[in-house]
């Protein structure tokens, strides 16, 4: 009996676990382009995230290439685009503002084709939890999600009409 109620304790508190991170983790999805991301942190599909901080990493060598930090507790952001090339270090907030952490002595930050970045984005200052996902920009881009495209489709015989 004692064993019965260790193992339903226990499950509850996995459970508990889950949910105290899905509810204290930014929403984060990357949205694929031609030449370019967007890193979409919209929740419920139309409200902009609280964001504290955002990292963008090359993910074979761990080196940060571009960070923002928020400098309020309400700095928001909705979408943010990320293009192959040179792109520059700061950003318009929906609310608030953010100062750049990375890279400290120039105005841009250049992302390479065919390289594997991470992302990791902060919420509220007051969580622990971070989101991350990765991208990478090529002739085809590769996110590790498939994003339907209009008039795309997975069929070959249509690819020939």
């Amino acid at each position: 009996m004692a064993s019965a109620f260790a193992v339903a304790v226990a499950a509850l508190l996995v459970v508990g676990a889950r949910v105290l991170v899905a509810l204290n983790t930014p929403a984060l999805l990357i949205k694929e382009g031609a030449d370019s991301v967007v890193i979409d942190l919209r929740w419920l599909g139309d409200y902009e995230a609280v964001v504290s901080r955002l990292r963008v990493v090359e993910a074979s060598s761990g080196l940060v290439i571009w960070e923002v930090q928020s400098e309020s507790s309400d700095s928001r952001l909705f979408q943010v685009p990320v293009r192959l090339g040179s792109n520059a270090v700061s950003m318009k907030a929906s609310h608030g503002s953010f100062r750049v952490v990375e890279p400290k002595a120039s105005g841009t930050f250049v992302i390479e084709k065919d390289r594997n970045y991470t992302v990791e984005v902060w919420g509220d200052a007051r969580k622990w939890f971070s989101a991350k996902e990765e991208f990478r920009i090529s002739s085809q881009v590769s996110t590790g999600r498939k994003t339907a495209q209009p008039g795309a489709t997975d069929n070959p015989d249509d690819a020939q009409r």
